[in-house]
């Protein structure tokens, strides 16, 4: 934003989330980039350095200014070096101090939603009449109208997003019945997110070979 948003830059700010129980850190929940080596890797070492790579000292300072990563070692977030391009470090510390881990599970975005839903669902809330009893319906009502809205569009989406995997599911199903055996060994690579195709340039631009 820095960079390509100068503008908006200047007048950017931000603050921790708001606490539930007054005096009492909200629980926001831990998110980051897990460094592991395959088992079934065939270079377990060079893919062990690399993993060292990425999360040295000098590394983490890098990919938090660059890529916005948090660092993971506590020190840093009082090295003057992440300071110019991290401002909002010393939140950062303390949202994480004080943060919870998410459940174990490969299916989490869909837990996520279906809490949010349990929890607080968007046909539960009716801005007209929400607020009227305590005065303060005319400052209130933009901003739960606004929530109203918020989860109307991600059960839209929780919803296309539903229908295009059994429509991939379908049309898997057809096309594996007319491919032949040989057919059936090839697997379409998965197309990797803007976030992992950024993750994965940042560590090849901290940890590439160097050619002497």
């Amino acid at each position: 934003m820095k960079a390509d948003v100068p503008k908006l830059f200047k007048v950017f700010k931000w603050a921790l989330y708001p606490e539930v129980t007054p005096g009492v850190p909200a629980k926001v929940t831990i998110g980051g980039t897990d460094l592991a080596v395959s088992h079934f890797s065939q270079h377990k070492a060079l893919a062990f350095q690399a993993a060292l790579c990425l999360r040295d000292k000098q590394n983490q300072i890098t990919a938090a200014n660059v890529g916005g990563l948090p660092p993971t070692i506590t020190s840093l977030y009082n090295n003057p070096a992440l300071f110019a391009d991290y401002p909002f470090h010393a939140d950062i510390l303390h949202a994480l101090e004080n943060a919870s881990v998410r459940p174990k599970t490969p299916v989490y975005q869909v837990v996520s939603i279906d809490i949010s839903h349990l929890i607080s669902p968007a046909s539960g809330i009716k801005p007209d009449q929400h607020g009227e009893d305590d005065g303060q319906s005319t400052q209130r009502r933009p901003a739960i109208k606004g929530l109203v809205l918020e989860r109307r569009i991600s059960e839209r989406r929780s919803t296309r997003r539903r229908g295009a995997d059994e429509r991939r599911s379908t049309v898997g199903t057809l096309a594996a019945s007319d491919s032949t055996e040989a057919d059936a060994g090839r697997r379409r690579k998965p197309r990797l997110s803007e976030g992992a195709r950024a993750e994965r340039k940042l560590g090849w631009l901290l940890c590439a070979p160097r050619s002497s």
